[in-house]
């Protein structure tokens, strides 16, 4: 099986951690204190809202893997994560917006019981009382104007979005943290834990990925599992990025997931790659860019959900002179 192939799971679950309270919640600290990179938007969308539909596809695919969790972008994430069961889950945009939307999710995920009730929240006719509620909620000025302007302008879209996802994951036969009870207390346990964080970032910035990877370095916290989205499709694969993503400890079996949207029917397709092969591409100077990855793509599930490998390995000469 192709999962067993990515992630070994553990007999135990991992929600048990041994760390105290007051040790999440420095490290929550440390990592929102983390240096924003300088840089402009790839356009002027805010993805507060993911369009990536079919993520479903690839549930059979993952496992139980722990350690830390690194998504970009929004609601997908919370997709994966009751699936991979981190230790952490790192929320990470280059948009201010998103990280603020993160933080209205922390809200409701810790305010609300049920899947029922956190979909609620964003609906029409409680979008008075919501917006109330944040309001009280956030003290900071500058938390509080974040977390308000997002939902004045995007609150109908989130809306729309976690109807759509719930009826989607439906037809595909699986279950998520939009109607199922267990995978929704995962996410509310990270959540009143502090394992929760959001942060803005920049995978190819000099700052902020650097200072994350000392942090969970010296805290001695590995990844186990990096949601890039379709961030790729927007940079080459310079040396900060390269360094980036190279600075982190990765556990054995840790895993990249992406997404790629192609051009002929613009829709996406979704990949699943060990962090091993991820990490020995980027040593190759001829992989400009994720297209290089995506030529190795190999079909796991007929359906757009795809096994990426690590590079062609060199040609070994002294078989040759054989």
């Amino acid at each position: 099986m192709f999962a067993r192939f990515m992630v070994l799971a553990p007999m135990l679950l991992t929600w048990a951690l041994p760390v105290s309270a007051e040790e999440q919640l420095s490290l929550k600290q440390q990592l929102e204190a983390i240096e924003p990179d300088p840089t402009g938007m790839v356009n002027i969308t805010h993805y507060v809202a993911s369009n990536e539909q079919h993520y479903a596809m690839a549930f059979q695919f993952l496992e139980e893997v722990g350690g830390v969790y690194i998504g970009i972008a929004t609601d997908q994430n919370f997709l994966l994560l009751p699936l991979l069961k981190p230790d952490y889950a790192i929320m990470m945009d280059l948009d201010q917006w998103v990280v603020d939307t993160h933080r209205i999710y922390n809200y409701v995920f810790t305010t609300r019981e049920t899947p029922k009730e956190f979909i609620r929240f964003f609906a029409e006719k409680n979008a008075t009382k919501s917006l109330k509620e944040l309001k009280k909620h956030f003290t900071d000025p500058e938390e509080k104007k974040g977390v308000v302007r997002v939902f004045r302008r995007y609150r109908d879209k989130i809306n729309g979005r976690l109807y759509g996802e719930k009826n989607r994951i439906k037809r595909h036969k699986q279950k998520s943290f939009l109607d199922d009870q267990e995978s929704y207390d995962f996410m509310v346990k990270l959540c009143k834990e502090n394992r929760f964080i959001a942060v803005r970032g920049n995978l190819v910035g000099d700052k902020s990925m650097t200072q994350m990877a000392t942090i969970l370095n010296k805290n001695n916290l590995k990844v186990g599992a990096i949601s890039l989205s379709n961030a790729e499709q927007y940079f080459d694969f310079t040396t900060a990025f390269r360094r980036n993503m190279s600075g982190f400890s990765y556990l054995d079996k840790g895993i990249i997931v992406r997404t790629n949207r192609e051009n002929k029917y613009n829709r996406y397709e979704y990949y699943l790659q060990s962090s091993t092969d991820f990490l020995a591409w980027l040593k190759i100077d001829s992989a400009k860019d994720v297209q290089a990855l995506l030529k190795t793509k190999k079909d796991i599930n007929k359906k757009r959900v795809y096994q990426l490998s690590g590079p062609p390995q060199p040609a070994d000469k002294s078989e040759e002179k054989k």
